[in-house]
């Protein structure tokens, strides 16, 4: 019922500014030519030949004067809008009339505006409709257009043609044009940045993420600056990603997290990694705050400021609550989104000359990222390691929390980030599903909803192979609990991708074994406790951790490595050593090592006696449940010791 009365709702709406428009005295432009140049201000309504139906609106400025070059901003309607409700949209109360509008703004500061119009529904009984191909569409991501991905309709051939015509209309400086837009306008705008560039000087989206990147690349050639506003509460677009309540096509899928897309724009601009933040004074006691997160040391002038609004819906600041609140949410009043949006693009001219490979735009830093894989929205932290060069082949090791965790918890618990900056790698800290990974045992969470993770695992070493030096000889997994078994599961199917695998207190899932068939030798770094109350090193039933654990069946650490030796064709027999204790903690270890693997490869099984379930030696969470840590063995630099000695 509510998806029908904001539908409805919307056409309402839709029909409102198709009606406004009877009532606005528009002057009716010819063909493009070199000769129809407008002299006089007003409101002009342009036909493109090329694209019948498509007509945009063009407000020329009070004071205009055409022997001077002059900025353009477009502003793209959102999804079931046209041209008039975006000229509305950024007035109070919609009303046209109002100096705070945003073509009163261009008239105070000297700058045309334009209203372009997207592709109508050919749905007629829906009515006009129009959107915006902004992206989306596959791979679990919604269309950011609804019906339109499917047309196949070219929208940056659009605008420009669309620019063809404003240029041959009035006296254009190409180094200041500029696109906002609103939702699907948003994401459009964000699609412009990306497709674009050489056209559009900086973007500034609204209540719209770039739902583009997230299933094509994003590579403008140079820095875009953009700015980007956005509300938390928006049910629409979700901050956060996943699931719009948008009814039909719009709400299909799932949408680009807003953290992800401003995290995208940063790394695209060379950026540093975290923003500085900074909450806005609360003027208007509306229910909503402002904070600001600025990206500083961009390269080029390619500034990344996005406005997140605390407690604000899908809507305009200061514009036009458009639907009722409790469809749109709130409509901050804390900062006038028109003259942020002008302050910000009449400070960012276009170079020309910019150029920027997309591998020079990392920096050292973290970075969060997603990708969609099978329509979820999968997350992972990616540490960029200091002294960062583009010219350089870097290792890649993928770090994968346990049971309950996540990539965050599992960078601060094994210090892999600190280790990758002193040895110069790339790691990255995926998400699972519910905080967990189908490893095999087919009890967790993960395999309960159907989640492939080997797939995600795949295409994410696919994604950052394109955007990074990674050298593919040199990739490897590693986790702990869940994670660590899960890296079993990794080195079973990818062993064409991964040189290495270093899991920590999880041995192999019994049911993996019958079908555990690496394509190639893969290296093998285990280790495990013999006080282990939730994965017994005896193998058997997971338990313990006051029925707190996944449950299903592992392998013995025995009969782990020996699997491993088999798979790598290693020799009958390890080579047993006692390793010098560093601490007495009540904890030994002893290392059981095959060297004599085909192809170079090697496994080796720490055994620590006394040990429980962590990472060593880091102390559990929870040590009444987990049992102790070991000081006498660190697993981070263990791990990545044989890694770095163990490529394809």
């Amino acid at each position: 019922m509510k998806k029908i009365i904001i539908l409805i709702l919307v056409l309402v709406v839709i029909a409102a500014g198709a009606l406004v428009v009877k009532n606005r005295v528009l002057k009716k432009g010819t063909e493009p030519t070199v000769t129809s140049v407008v002299a006089k201000p007003g409101d002009y309504e342009r036909d493109l030949p090329s694209w019948p139906d498509r007509s945009y609106t063009l407000h020329v400025p009070l004071g205009y004067d055409p022997s001077l070059p002059i900025s353009v901003v477009l502003v793209l309607h959102g999804g079931g809008g046209n041209s008039v409700a975006a000229a509305r949209l950024a007035c109070p109360n919609g009303n046209l009339n109002d100096p705070n509008c945003f073509s009163a703004l261009a008239d105070r500061e000297g700058f045309a505006v334009v209203y372009p119009n997207g592709m109508a529904n050919p749905d007629s009984s829906l009515g006009e409709g129009r959107r915006w191909n902004a992206g989306g569409g596959k791979d679990g991501y919604s269309c950011a257009g609804g019906f339109i991905c499917a047309t196949g309709i070219d929208d940056i051939q659009y605008f420009r043609d669309l620019l063809d015509d404003v240029e041959g209309t009035i006296n254009v400086d190409h180094s200041r044009v500029y696109a906002t837009g609103f939702s699907n306008g948003g994401s459009m705008s964000h699609r412009l940045g990306c497709e674009l560039a050489d056209r559009i000087a900086a973007i500034a989206p609204l209540a719209g993420g770039n739902q583009f990147s997230a299933v094509e690349p994003c590579a403008p050639g140079r820095p875009v600056p953009i700015l980007d506003i956005h509300g938390t509460d928006d049910a629409l677009f979700p901050y956060m990603g996943g699931k719009s309540i948008a009814p039909g096509p719009d709400g299909e899928g799932v949408k680009i997290s807003i953290p992800v897309t401003m995290s995208e724009w940063a790394i695209r601009n060379g950026c540093n990694a975290a923003p500085t933040v900074e909450s806005l004074p609360d003027t208007a006691n509306d229910g909503t705050t402002v904070t600001s997160e600025t990206y500083t040391g961009c390269k080029d002038g390619g500034d990344v400021i996005h406005y997140k609004i605390t407690g604000g819906g899908h809507t305009w600041p200061r514009g036009w609550g458009y639907l009722p609140e409790r469809i749109i949410g709130k409509t901050t009043q804390d900062i006038n989104a028109n003259e942020i949006i002008w302050e910000f693009f009449k400070n960012h001219a276009k170079n020309n000359n910019q150029k920027t490979p997309i591998q020079n735009l990392y920096k050292s830093g973290d970075y969060k990222e997603s990708i969609a894989v099978d329509g979820r929205v999968r997350t992972y932290l990616l540490h960029i390691p200091a002294n960062y060069e583009p010219s350089k082949l870097y290792s890649l090791v993928a770090v994968f929390h346990g049971g309950g965790g996540s990539g965050e918890k599992i960078a601060s618990q094994t210090g892999f980030a600190a280790k990758a900056d002193k040895e110069g790698f790339i790691t990255a800290f995926p998400d699972g599903i519910a905080h967990n990974w189908n490893d095999g045992r087919d009890t967790t969470d993960a395999f309960k909803q159907g989640v492939d993770d080997v797939k995600f695992v795949r295409n994410l070493i696919e994604k950052l192979k394109s955007k990074l030096p990674i050298d593919s000889k040199r990739i490897y997994a590693t986790g702990v609990s869940n994670g660590g078994i899960f890296s079993h599961r990794l080195g079973c199917e990818m062993a064409d991708v991964f040189a290495a695998v270093g899991p920590v207190v999880g041995p192999i899932a019994t049911n993996l074994v019958p079908w555990c068939n690496p394509a190639e030798p893969v290296s093998v770094v285990g280790i495990q406790g013999t006080a282990d109350p939730g994965i017994p090193i005896q193998g058997g039933e997971q338990g313990g951790f006051g029925g707190l654990g996944d449950g299903g069946f592992v392998e013995s650490a025995d009969a782990t490595m020996r699997l491993w030796a088999q798979k790598n064709g290693c020799g009958e027999k390890p080579q047993v050593t006692d390793m010098p204790p560093k601490v007495n903690d009540g904890t030994r270890v002893k290392r059981y090592a095959y060297d004599t693997c085909r192809s170079g490869a090697a496994v080796y099984y720490y055994i620590v006696e006394g040990m429980g379930h962590g990472w060593p030696p880091k102390r559990p969470q929870a040590p009444r449940l987990a049992g102790p840590t070991s000081q006498n063995i660190n697993a981070t630099d263990v791990i990545w010791e044989f890694f770095k000695a163990h490529s394809k």
